[in-house]
């Protein structure tokens, strides 16, 4: 037997028995050129730069506007859109829970003048604007958003005491002490919170350092117990939650891409 059928011969062995076993096995006609093979040129390679967004759709901060619906009824025009986060998700922090976008004050352009409406809470996808009732499309120049926000996570260490009851650790939070009391073992401490929901979300305050037990939350009144707690010493707290950061800017929004 040649040497050439022997190592063809313990080859089909081998794979034969790398099957039998459950293993797979792949055969790869290798392909040879005369010239060394070698990776395509640069200006063959297509990348993509920015954010797919459709016409009429704005993109404020990394946030798509999807504009839905345009629509006169009895009590004025309403506006309808959707939001849609193009942020990054792969190697970044996760963003805050909550809508991505508030966008708050709004400016349509129409034939007798220009008319403001406002998004009151966040969350909302609808705004609301005082022109005629059974208006048309045809009467409107021009719709923006003249006033947005995006969310934005803080983490604000305070102290608090009874000769400083009142902190404000972020714009649009209060942080008010509002008793103390002591069992010789622990201090427990009952702390108020006091937010601006146009500013802020989701608010929460935990004890910095050892010691504190977790806290109880009811209602806008947090209760905390520090063990072995001193009970005229300052009391060091954390308080984070979401804070909504204006953007810069306004942004047109095509008529053309709302359904009447």
């Amino acid at each position: 037997m040649s040497v050439r059928l022997i190592t063809l011969t313990i080859a089909a062995f081998l794979f034969g028995a790398l099957a039998a076993g459950g293993v797979g096995v792949r055969v790869i006609r290798e392909v040879r050129t005369s010239e060394d093979a070698t990776s395509l040129p640069a200006q063959n390679i297509a990348r993509a730069d920015g954010y797919h967004v459709d016409p009429g759709e704005p993109l404020i901060s990394s946030v798509a506007l999807v504009p839905d619906a345009l629509v006169f009824g009895e009590d004025g025009l309403e506006i309808s859109y959707d939001l849609a986060s193009l942020a990054p998700s792969r190697g970044i922090a996760p963003s805050p829970p909550g809508p991505p976008l508030y966008a708050k004050r709004w400016l349509v352009e129409a034939i007798g003048g220009e008319f403001e409406g406002v998004q009151e809470t966040p969350g909302e996808t609808r705004v609301k604007f005082a022109l005629l009732a059974g208006g048309s499309i045809d009467q409107i120049e021009a719709v923006r958003v003249i006033e947005a926000f995006v969310p934005a996570p803080f983490e604000v260490p305070v102290a608090i005491s009874s000769a400083e009851p009142t902190v404000f650790p972020v714009s649009g939070v209060e942080v008010v002490l509002v008793g103390t009391t002591n069992d010789g073992d622990a201090t427990t401490i009952e702390v108020r919170i006091v937010t601006d929901d146009d500013v802020v979300r989701d608010v929460q305050i935990v004890g910095d350092g050892p010691g504190w037990r977790p806290a109880s939350v009811g209602g806008d009144t947090v209760t905390i117990t520090r063990e072995n707690g001193d009970e005229a010493a300052d009391f060091l707290l954390i308080v984070f939650g979401t804070s909504w950061v204006p953007i810069d800017g306004e942004f047109t929004v095509n008529i053309g891409a709302f359904d009447e």
